[in-house]
């Protein structure tokens, strides 16, 4: 048993997302992936830089960034646009979009990622990885 077993992981519902995509249907039922995704939504993004970043993706139940390995406390751009795009297949419009407004500020407007667009950023603002491709899943939205 881990200490970070209950982390929240923005990307808790990937599969869920993919499935759904690709037309067979969710693997937990659409109230599950809701109720995960609006937690989401409350505490990795909202919760993480006033909700101006994307989704962080790994935060504590306490609202604190989880820190137990590099990329917990990273946004990654890539799952950040799956997240939305699993947030419009359950209704959560208004979420998805909150969440794709920080990516896109902060990709076009506050630190300039545009022609770079990287992996993977902090809350300071610094990043790793770019030119990555993962981003490439904004057109999932």
């Amino acid at each position: 048993d881990s200490k970070w077993h209950d982390s929240i992981q923005a990307d808790q519902m990937a599969g869920n997302w993919y499935t759904v995509s690709c037309g067979i249907g969710g693997i937990v039922p659409y109230e599950h992936a809701r109720s995960s995704l609006k937690e989401v939504y409350a505490k990795n993004v909202l919760g993480f830089v006033d909700g101006t970043r994307g989704a962080v993706n790994g935060m504590r139940p306490n609202g604190k960034v989880d820190k137990s390995c590099m990329q917990s406390k990273e946004v990654w751009t890539g799952t950040t646009y799956g997240v939305a795009a699993a947030m419009v297949q359950v209704g959560l419009k208004d979420e998805a979009m909150g969440t794709l407004k920080g990516i896109v500020d902060t990709t076009y407007h506050t630190h300039g990622y545009m022609y770079k667009t990287p992996e993977a950023w902090l809350a300071d603002g610094s990043f790793r990885s770019c030119s990555y491709m993962r981003p490439l899943s904004v057109w999932a939205v």
